[in-house]
């Protein structure tokens, strides 16, 4: 049977028994190939990510972990300027090799794509 390129990343991340395969899985494809297991992934991150920060595993990248995938208390204590994810590709973190290079103009182009609210502050006026 063909698969999707969808549905063979989240195959890879459901078959996976490990957590480096499985955050290999999910962090080095496309992210929107696994929005089907996102809250699944999200869970998982939630559950995991203090025990991985605190090991030190050298598999595991914060910065590849979309803002609104951590926990508050994480994406507070670790703040913007220690996630460089737009600016590290996903090849120059795992195998230390040279991304690709892009001129600035189309750097900032897909920096705005991307952006979105992470953690907005509650509105406390509805009380």
């Amino acid at each position: 049977m063909t698969k999707t390129a969808s549905q063979y990343t989240v195959d890879l991340y459901n078959n996976y028994e490990t957590d480096d395969l499985k955050f290999y899985s999910v962090f080095t494809n496309r992210l929107d190939y696994t929005s089907a297991i996102y809250e699944e992934v999200k869970v998982w991150i939630a559950n995991n990510v203090d025990r991985w920060r605190v090991e030190n595993l050298e598999w595991f990248k914060i910065e590849l972990i979309p803002d609104d995938m951590l926990p508050r208390a994480v994406f507070e204590s670790v703040g913007e300027r220690h996630r460089k994810r737009s600016v590290a590709g996903v090849r120059e973190i795992f195998f230390g090799g040279e991304s690709p290079s892009r001129s600035s103009s189309s750097r900032r182009r897909s920096i705005g794509r991307s952006y979105r609210v992470v953690h907005p502050e509650e509105d406390n006026n509805n009380e």
